[in-house]
């Protein structure tokens, strides 16, 4: 549709629109005082904590969510009801709260 206008070379657009962004975001860093920023060294990093049991069984069934999705063809409305369906029979949240 585009050829039909006499629009074939979009190269120009795209260089246009790629020193647009890229000239924004370099103005930006600099505004924002992005060579002045310094790291903090006062800061202590621990180890993430293990994943508990509820959180597990979620990353079980958004696996399976995904498998049903890709590998199946459902539609992913539908595998989002069926994983959330899964995880309210097994109790991984509390209902009331999850609503309020």
């Amino acid at each position: 549709m585009a050829a039909k206008e006499g629009a074939t070379n979009y190269l120009p657009i795209w260089f246009a629109t790629l020193s647009g962004i890229l000239s924004e975001a370099v103005i930006a860093y600099f505004l924002l005082g992005g060579l002045k920023i310094k790291k903090n060294t006062d800061v202590e990093l621990k180890k993430p904590e293990k994943f508990n049991t509820k959180q597990i069984q979620t990353l079980c069934v958004i696996a399976g969510a995904l498998s049903l999705i890709l590998l199946f063809k459902v539609d992913i409305g539908a595998a989002a009801f069926i994983g959330s369906g899964i995880l309210l029979m097994l109790g991984v949240a509390d209902e009331k709260e999850a609503v309020s």
